[in-house]
């Protein structure tokens, strides 16, 4: 079923968003916004804004004749300041957008000749407040434009010019190409954007049944439109500052040209199929655009200039990249269906390439100077900075683990100091012409010279913000913003107050949330204050549902002496991904489980913490969920359930055990007594994340931190006699005798201390909660067991984490402000405490459907279950296999149910389950695996 086209607006969307214009000239001009005292009175950059506005070009299609030139405008998240948006306003913008990429360097990886020191001075200041973009069909008509803005400028101040970079198509043999430096063809598989008018190209968009194609969801590139998850994305408010505007990422990537050629000639002499095979094994496309994976022999002209046959194709009949290598630059981009499920997962995280070349060609004849300037003005249009352009930059282009690809990098973009590979899978069918080669010693070819994050408004947006009116649409209601905010329908009604009962013609009329709110009685507040501060632990402990509900309505960010509980989901994921203004709280703890060794946990923002991470990425391989997670928990399941005979404490014998075991047969650390082992974790984990532990708790847990380092440091020993790389203890000490740094065996113990003490009472937690919520509702049980016998895992994983949403194994997480921040209007200074709560995020009706309802079609993104931004679980791939992976055989028994009694109840010692008891109709021999009797 095709997708409705949704009605767009095309004369308030900026050009730039819904198309490139393929234009052969360019010219960014960065620009900084002057201070108030720089500009008098400190209108005069509105006023040079709304001088700009009527020759901004907008998504309307041109009748007739192309124009000369187009201009398009993007205002960093500093500039916006300047702008004077309210703090309202502000505050809605994303989080990545409002640190900008200098702030965000080390979580995209910017590292070594990459790394800001390197950038050139404007972006290394974050100068540039004001992005000014033109296009033109000539040179004159590109210097006509600029007259035209530096005019504007003059007329009215506010703001200064910093520089300017020009971008041109590059001529080749005397003729203008769509080529980049490294001589590709480029900008082949921009995605189709729905609604954009532009017809539909296939293999540009979304697969859909029928071998078909459909174009890209428009709230993927526009905000205030569905997205492919079937959400309109929270926005900035009002709703006229973000409708039909996106986000926009700049940087300026050098070229290293001779670097490139000379490498690939080098790796020609040792391949059959000659230097034009290499690169496009690289490229995942022949030179002139035509792909490897329709023409894996040769480039075909009928199919590279064709836009109805150059994108048609999927990955599914080439799954271990015989044809397009799965580290290829292309494939990275874009998997389409490598991951499976029809390419779905991709198109989650597809950008639009905009941008021109700057620097001149250089002949294939002539030698190229790499000190010159040359590259390519990169500029990506998306609606999520942070799950489209940060996770292609920093999961597929500088990371290989999601292709089973461990450390390798994308060949052509990626991070490179000249030790980099990837794996060129030889042709069994043409083994001559075409055998298994690696590529080794990859170079830097492309460094980023800066950059910076944009927002793209709409023209709508831009009048609001060049008059200074946009506090005044704060105060207009929009039905898609559902303000006032709807109050959540609390799962248990709370003492002696009845939630606020909405006219249902509220609806229809103009009100602002702060009009809304100051109507509310005042004796209301009072009670609810009054009922919190008085509330007795107890009650909560019953009723955290309702507790949570109060907290989102009436006080979403509430301060108890230094602590604030943050109770709203979008606060909730802000307060998480904001690493650089809340840092993690554990890391003087975990010193001292280590004995004075570091894990990343309990790292702050650094070049160590990214270093660390990736070398445990290395250690851990995507290929380990088949060949040792899955087949380690299904044995050691399959035993206990076999064992129990029918009547099985879930709790311990099931969910505490299964996951020790894995730490044996995948970490690579035994023991002598799995429940000591396993009790040994729980209290590490007490220990690291619950405050306010009796001493005595503290104390075994230090205690059990020892124990644990001896046993770990005589596994590290013992490996080193008897190595096995099918371990990560083995493939760190591997990676140690190869020279990673920070691999010693102190810092091997200590990661591996800190994954046990996440892998073992994590597990049994989510375990044990998990059933028992299942076990109260019958007809999800059923699907759930149902899900299990036909194996079908993915759906057994939507009913077990749904089911955990009701009672997660973690209700917060503790975080401390490191510099004086700004949520959702509300001041949260340095040195407070923040109890980011998860468990109440999972119930914010302003983010999920019907919150209260037990829903598998809910999005993966409504799931806090493991962290969100930096300190997200390392495990969690770990866990998402295991959790399920071990109630999946329980599941399959006949008979399931609770033990009679208070057996059959969840019993909880401290913060983690004691026991669980179920019983079932004991497992018997299927006929098909009975012996004979004279067998």
């Amino acid at each position: 079923m095709v997708s409705p086209q949704p009605a767009l607006d095309l004369t308030d969307i900026q050009g730039n968003i819904l198309r490139g214009y393929g234009f052969p000239f360019s010219r960014y001009l960065f620009c900084r916004i002057l201070d108030p005292s720089e500009s008098h009175d400190g209108l005069s950059a509105r006023r040079t804004i709304s001088g700009l506005i009527p020759d901004i070009t907008t998504s309307e299609w041109w009748r007739g004749e192309k124009p000369q030139q187009t201009l398009n405008i993007a205002i960093s998240y500093p500039g916006l300041q300047k702008l004077k948006l309210p703090a309202e306003s502000l505050a809605g913008f994303p989080f990545e957008f409002q640190e900008g990429m200098l702030k965000r360097s080390i979580n995209l990886n910017h590292v070594r000749k990459n790394s800001p020191e390197h950038w050139e001075t404007i972006w290394r200041q974050e100068s540039v407040d004001l992005l000014l973009v033109i296009n033109a069909l000539s040179e004159d008509a590109r210097e006509q434009m600029t007259s035209n803005v530096q005019a504007r400028i003059e007329q009215h101040g506010g703001i200064l010019i910093l520089g300017s970079q020009d971008g041109a198509a590059l001529v080749v043999d005397g003729e203008p190409t769509k080529k980049e430096h490294f001589g590709y063809t480029d900008g082949i598989g921009n995605p189709d954007i729905l609604g954009s008018g532009i017809p539909a190209r296939p293999g540009r968009g979304v697969p859909v049944p029928g071998g078909k194609w459909e174009p890209v969801k428009t709230g993927e590139f526009l905000l205030g439109y569905l997205d492919e998850g079937g959400e309109v994305p929270a926005s900035p408010r009002p709703h006229l500052l973000s409708r039909n505007s996106s986000f926009l990422v700049y940087l300026k990537l050098h070229q290293n040209v001779a670097a490139f050629r000379e490498f690939t000639k080098k790796q020609a002499e040792h391949y059959p199929g000659g230097e034009e095979l290499v690169k496009a094994k690289m490229i995942g496309r022949w030179d002139d655009g035509t792909p490897m994976q329709l023409c894996p022999f040769h480039k075909d002209a009928s199919v590279a200039n064709d836009p109805m046959r150059n994108n048609d194709f999927s990955y599914a009949d080439d799954p271990d990249g015989t044809r397009v290598p799965l580290g290829s630059h292309v494939r990275r981009m874009n998997p389409r269906d490598t991951f499976g499920f029809d390419g779905r997962l991709a198109c989650r995280h597809r950008i639009a390439r905009r941008g021109l070349p700057y620097g001149k060609w250089v002949p294939y004849d002539q030698t190229a100077d790499d000190t010159e300037e040359r590259g390519i003005n990169f500029m990506v249009v998306n609606a999520s900075i942070n799950r489209q352009f940060e996770f292609v930059w920093k999961e597929w282009v500088n990371y290989g683990n999601d292709f089973g690809l461990g450390n390798d990098r994308d060949p052509i973009m990626g991070n490179h100091t000249g030790q980099g590979s990837m794996v060129i899978p030889g042709d069994p069918e043409r083994p001559e012409a075409q055998p298994a080669h690696f590529l080794t010693d990859i170079p830097q070819f492309v460094e980023l010279r800066g950059g910076g994050y944009f927002f793209l408004p709409s023209l709508t947006a831009l009048r609001l913000i060049a008059q200074g009116r946009v506090m005044e649409e704060l105060s207009t209601y929009d039905p898609a913003a559902t303000l006032p905010p709807a109050v959540d329908t609390p799962a248990v009604p709370p003492p002696d107050i009845d939630p606020p009962r909405r006219d249902p013609t509220d609806a229809m009329k103009p009100q602002s949330f702060w009009a809304w709110l100051s109507s509310l009685p005042s004796r209301l507040f009072a009670a609810v204050g009054a009922w919190i501060s008085a509330a007795m632990s107890a009650w909560i402990a019953k009723h955290q549902l309702t507790f949570f509900w109060l907290l989102r309505t009436f006080k979403p960010i509430f301060k108890k002496g230094d602590v604030y509980l943050v109770a709203r989901y979008r606060d909730v994921v802000e307060v998480l991904n904001a690493k650089q203004a809340f840092f993690v709280t554990y890391g003087e703890k975990m010193s001292r489980l280590t004995n004075g060794g570091e894990f990343f946990l309990g790292m702050q923002p650094s070049e160590t913490y990214e270093r660390d991470v990736s070398n445990m990425r290395e250690a851990t391989r995507r290929t380990d969920a088949a060949q040792i997670i899955v087949p380690s928990i299904q044995q050691s399941a399959d035993a206990i359930i076999k064992k129990s005979e029918g009547h099985l404490n879930v709790a311990t014998d099931l969910g505490l055990i299964v996951p020790t075991h894995l730490t044996r047969d995948y970490l690579g650390i035994t023991n002598d007594d799995d429940m000591r082992f396993a009790e040994h974790a729980s209290l590490m984990f007490r220990y690291l994340f619950i405050p306010d532990n009796p001493p005595e708790v503290d104390a075994k847990a230090l205690r059990a931190a020892t124990e644990c380092r001896e046993a770990i440091d005589q596994q590290i020993q013992d490996q080193k006699k008897n190595p096995n790389e099918m371990t990560v203890l083995g493939r760190c000490l591997q990676m140690q005798r190869d020279g990673f740094e920070r691999m010693d065996d102190v810092q091997i113990r200590s990661n591996l201390l800190g994954l046990l003490v996440g892998m073992i009472p994590t597990t049994a937690k989510c375990v044990a909660q998990a059933l028992d919520q299942l076990l109260d509702r019958p007809q999800q049980l059923a699907g759930a067991q149902q899900a299990a016998l036909a194996n079908d895992d993915e759906l057994l994983s939507k009913y077990v984490f749904e089911a955990l949403r009701f009672n997660p194994q973690n209700p917060g997480l503790f975080r401390v402000v490191a510099e004086d921040y700004r949520l959702a209007g509300k001041r949260l200074p340095v040195g407070a405490r923040v109890v980011a709560l998860t468990w109440s995020a999972m119930f914010d009706r302003r983010e999920l459907d019907s919150p209260n309802e037990f829903r598998i079609d809910r999005p993966a993104s409504h799931y806090l279950h493991f962290g969100a931004g930096m300190h997200e679980c390392f495990g969690q791939r770990i866990s998402q296999l295991q959790i399920p992976g071990i109630l999946k055989p329980l599941l399959q028994q006949p008979g399931l149910r609770r033990a009679e009694g208070d057996s059959g109840r969840l019993q909880m010692a401290g913060p983690f389950p004691s026991s669980l008891i179920v019983d079932f109709n004991p497992p018997t021999i299927p006929p098909d695996t009975r012996r004979s009797p004279d067998a």
